[in-house]
């Protein structure tokens, strides 16, 4: 079973929620591919994103992320990847989003700096 996000929910997040529109790099070690990204908004212990419609990913699944500081940014290496789960994902007919939440303490302080 899936948790499916809607604007009409209450948010569960504690932090508080930033928008931001940045490119990041996901991979996904179940697919075994590179996806690319965009963040709709973050916070200290998550974000929000917005993927191709035709990702295979599923709530509680586990994904390495990249967030650039900038669109122009180089591309990153395996090991500037963080780990971050799968929370909840809103699948229409036209869109993606999913919501993340970080794995460990020291990856949001990574993704915060």
């Amino acid at each position: 079973m899936s948790l499916t996000y809607s604007p009409k929910q209450s948010d569960r997040r504690q932090g508080l929620r930033i928008p931001q529109n940045r490119p990041v790099k996901l991979f996904h070690p179940l697919a075994n591919r590179y996806i690319a990204a965009q963040t709709l908004d973050l916070s200290p212990t998550g974000l929000r994103l917005s993927l191709p419609t035709s990702t295979p990913v599923a709530t509680g699944a586990l994904l390495q992320i990249h967030v650039a500081n900038t669109v122009s940014s180089p591309l990153a290496s395996k090991r500037s990847m963080i780990p971050a789960r799968v929370v909840w994902l809103d699948r229409t007919a036209d869109a993606l989003q999913i919501g993340l939440q970080y794995v460990s303490a020291t990856s949001t302080a990574i993704s915060a700096a």
